[in-house]
């Protein structure tokens, strides 16, 4: 609510101004009410799936992203291996062969798209986690850690 008073403040001397900013305060308000609505039930519906919680293990996956693998992978039963989600998820090398050529480049992005960016975005957070960071880097010990 500070964010409304303070634009009200600001176009209260302004009557036809605060005319017009006064509907766009009413549906911002709006959005947000169903934006709370939305958010509790995407925690429900993750609470009650035991793939989500397991994913949400992993540092970095919320329940978006959790969620997300789960819609991408519904029938484990589709994959004979384990390497064969990843190129369901876009996550295989591009390959170039021309005669004797036969070079390997980078990930080649031909698959869900949604779940690449969820993935990206979960590696993201990862990467901006300074304990998990600093643990990489062999800089931070765990609790049991001897020496």
């Amino acid at each position: 609510m500070k964010f409304e008073a303070r634009v009200k403040e600001l176009v209260e001397s302004l009557p036809d101004l605060a005319g017009l900013v006064e509907p766009l305060l009413i549906v911002r308000r709006s959005l947000r009410e169903q934006i709370v609505v939305l958010h509790r039930r995407l925690l429900a519906i993750v609470q009650d799936d035991e793939v989500c919680r397991r994913r949400m293990t992993t540092p970095g996956v919320g329940p978006v992203v959790a969620l997300t693998y789960r819609a991408t992978v519904d029938v484990l039963a589709r994959f004979r291996k384990s390497k064969a989600i990843g190129a369901v998820f876009g996550l295989t090398c591009s390959k170039y062969q021309s005669g004797e050529i036969d070079r390997s480049g980078r990930i080649s992005r031909c698959g869900d798209e949604m779940m690449g960016v969820m993935l990206y975005e979960a590696a993201q957070s990862m990467l901006r986690s300074k304990k998990w960071f600093l643990a990489r880097l062999g800089r931070c010990r765990s609790p049991g850690a001897v020496g």
